[in-house]
């Protein structure tokens, strides 16, 4: 049988949201304790749980506003910090202060800083995305880099200052967590994803035979780039700026044109076209 809450503890855990404008899920166990003059570890020994807490909060007629898991509150509160102020000022104290939660929740939901990092850029970069894509292949080559664009363009375009303060950081410091990240964990998922499917093409004779980081770099640099930098080409000339369709086509006219191969019959008929047409 649930031993009930003392309703002392829901009307401090009451008290203290509405007193600080919050909802009651938002604010930490530490806080109330303080209110009700004991340890946090006696409130957690008293009310057994979180959940525990929110039921008897409810009991008393007030929504607790349940917060998401610890996982999802520290990856916003990472994309917060990296957003306004640069990856160099990410820590773990931080997050767990912005999220609500402790160093070691941390450490225990996501791995600690280098997989808070990688689930930060799951969420927010291209790579997911590009991976789910590829697990069927396109139909053609074209098909291929146009999607591959769509990804690229959506995922810069939403987050460009987070995902370039990972790339600035990468630049800067080669020894720090951008450029761990990009080295341990984004190069090997994107050769295995995206570079695979670009070898694919190149076995099948749709694309030429170049080297794969070659084939990468040309195939997103110049999109990220583009995606990045169209809030700064929207204030300074908006004119200039095309859709999200018209954009992703261009790019996508341009890689073909630098690097698909036509098929062998197009080959073939354009030879035997040339040799018909000789003097």
């Amino acid at each position: 049988m649930v031993t009930p809450i003392d309703p002392a503890i829901a009307a401090a855990a009451i008290a203290a949201a509405r007193e600080s404008g919050r909802e009651v899920a938002a604010v930490p166990l530490s806080e109330i304790a303080v209110r009700l003059g004991i340890s946090r570890a006696t409130l957690h020994r008293r009310i057994g749980s979180r959940q525990a807490l929110h039921t008897a909060v409810r009991a008393a007629g007030v929504d607790p506003g349940e917060q998401p898991d610890v996982r999802e509150r520290a990856v916003q509160a990472a994309a917060g910090i990296v957003r306004g102020e640069g990856l160099g000022a990410l820590t773990l104290e931080r997050v767990a202060t912005a999220a609500g939660c402790s160093v070691p929740a941390l450490h225990l939901q996501l791995g600690g800083r280098e997989g808070l990092l990688t689930a930060l850029f799951e969420r927010f970069g291209p790579l997911v995305s590009a991976e789910r894509f590829l697990t069927t292949p396109p139909a053609t080559f074209r098909d291929g880099v146009r999607s591959i664009y769509g990804i690229l363009f959506d995922a810069v375009a939403a987050e460009p200052r987070l995902l370039g303060a990972v790339l600035a950081d990468a630049l800067a410091r080669p020894d720090g967590p951008g450029a761990a990240l990009i080295r341990d964990t984004v190069r090997p998922r994107v050769l295995g994803s995206v570079g695979r499917w670009l070898l694919g093409e190149v076995a099948a004779g749709r694309c030429r035979p170049l080297p794969v980081p070659i084939l990468l770099q040309f195939l997103g640099a110049p999109m990220a780039l583009h995606a990045a930098t169209r809030e700064l080409v929207a204030h300074l000339r908006p004119g200039d700026l095309r859709s999200r369709e018209e954009t992703i086509e261009l790019f996508t006219d341009a890689y073909c044109r630098a690097f698909a191969l036509p098929p062998p019959d197009a080959v073939a008929m354009d030879e035997h076209q040339s040799r018909k047409e000789a003097p």
